[in-house]
């Protein structure tokens, strides 16, 4: 049992567990209360653990319930486990709340850089915090426009849950059990697009529009960066709060496309070059083994 009444929660393969130690070491700089942190390893054990306080869970934690057997059953494939761990993202986060009065799912590529208190804070008030992609709103600007079509308009990277929320979690995982997979013609993208109709479709449910929430590669047109007394704000207003290192965002900053995100690239790389991990080159890598994957279900089609 825990005493904290908050908990935050990511989903990797083992091989991400230094991503998600970075996670943790960012978050615990930035959130003033005492909180619980959970990673739920969808393939294996962890070498080389460090942190005591991290809690690691397995799938067979999470019970039976929320569609959890049929989530297995469908994804725990070597060449699915992208989608398998997208899947259960809402299971995990259902689990728990049977624990815990709110909880924050994070991915492992996040990094936080000042005060995230307030979103703990919005769930006192809310069921359900979602945060837009802010992909650009330009209808001249193609193909970055469709993304908002293709991609969904809510990054399935962070969200948050409070009691009350498990209707919204339970149809999600079983939308995600239904079909979680790229197809922009059919109008699905894996666990992320059905995030579009969850405001529609749920009461207490809160998008949030501070603009240094997911800041990354594909939102910078939106959110445009400055620099004020030597502090990047976005759209002159808001403090970078966590940023999605997702490759993109990498490639972005390193080319000088986003160069105000530079220093704070530095200060990740630098936390994960401790555990061992070159970023450069691991995102390479990471880029080349998505395309083989694309190709291979291109191929298989």
């Amino acid at each position: 049992m825990t005493d904290n009444k908050y908990a935050i929660v990511t989903i990797i393969t083992a091989s991400h567990y230094p991503y998600a130690a970075v996670l943790y070491d960012s978050l615990c700089l930035n959130i003033d209360f005492p909180f619980d942190f959970y990673v739920l390893v969808v393939d294996g054990d962890i070498k080389h653990k460090v942190h005591s306080s991290i809690k690691i869970i397995e799938p067979v934690d999470l019970g039976k319930g929320s569609h959890i057997q049929g989530l297995h059953s469908r994804y725990y494939t070597a060449d699915k486990l992208d989608e398998y761990r997208w899947s259960l993202k809402a299971p995990a986060v259902r689990f728990l709340l049977e624990s815990y009065e709110a909880v924050l799912y994070c991915d492992s590529d996040l990094c936080f850089f000042s005060d995230a208190s307030f979103l703990f804070q919005n769930l006192e008030e809310e069921d359900f915090l979602l945060t837009p992609h802010w992909f650009t709103q330009c209808l001249l600007n193609q193909p970055d426009y469709a993304n908002n079509m293709h991609h969904g308009l809510y990054n399935a990277g962070f969200f948050g849950a409070a009691q009350g929320s498990e209707p919204i979690l339970d149809w999600w995982a079983e939308q995600c059990l239904l079909e979680c997979r790229r197809s922009a013609k059919e109008g699905f993208f894996l666990d992320q697009g059905y995030l579009n109709l969850i405001p529609i479709r749920f009461d207490g449910v809160r998008v949030l529009k501070h603009r240094g929430l997911n800041v990354a590669g594909w939102n910078r047109a939106e959110n445009v960066r400055s620099k004020k007394n030597e502090e990047v704000l976005i759209n002159d207003e808001y403090p970078v709060v966590f940023i999605h290192f997702n490759p993109h965002t990498v490639a972005c900053t390193r080319n000088g496309n986003d160069p105000f995100l530079f220093r704070y690239l530095s200060i990740y790389a630098s936390g994960l070059r401790a555990f061992g991990i070159d970023l450069m080159v691991r995102e390479k890598v990471s880029l080349l083994q998505r395309v083989i994957g694309n190709l291979r279900k291109i191929l298989k089609c």
